[in-house]
């Protein structure tokens, strides 16, 4: 079985796919592209055959195979000493690990966590 082109593929335009390459953070050569092309074009073509399938009747499934992931028993093990886990921390301030705030407070009084006006703290 022959795969048309990727021009005749509909819906693949070339800027949609160098588009969907950019978001994967893809540097495609240009034979890469052409099977990339390719490859989306047959996956659209499955799907218009898939969205044919007469699906009212077909009960749903949760998954496909009845298996069941075994869990292993919560059983407590040991610990690691607040050194130890300090040992390898980039930065440790007051026994802690020290890292940069992702989101600065601020109350409406202008106070910040523990009400230190305009400290924004560890996030």
């Amino acid at each position: 079985m022959t795969t048309p082109p990727a021009s005749s593929a509909p819906g693949l335009d070339p800027a949609v796919l160098a588009r969907l390459a950019g978001l994967a953070k893809l540097l495609l050569e240009p034979e890469e592209e052409e099977r990339l092309a390719r490859d989306l074009a047959s996956i659209l073509r499955y799907m218009e055959i898939l969205d044919e399938m007469p699906l009212e009747e077909a009960a749903p499934l949760t998954h496909p195979l009845r298996a069941e992931a075994p869990l292993a028993d919560d059983v407590p093990g040991s610990s690691l000493t607040a050194d130890e886990s300090l040992r390898e921390a980039a930065v440790v301030q007051d026994g802690h690990f020290a890292v940069p705030a992702v989101v600065e407070l601020t109350f409406k009084d202008g106070s910040g966590p523990g009400g230190r006006s305009g400290e924004g703290g560890p996030a």
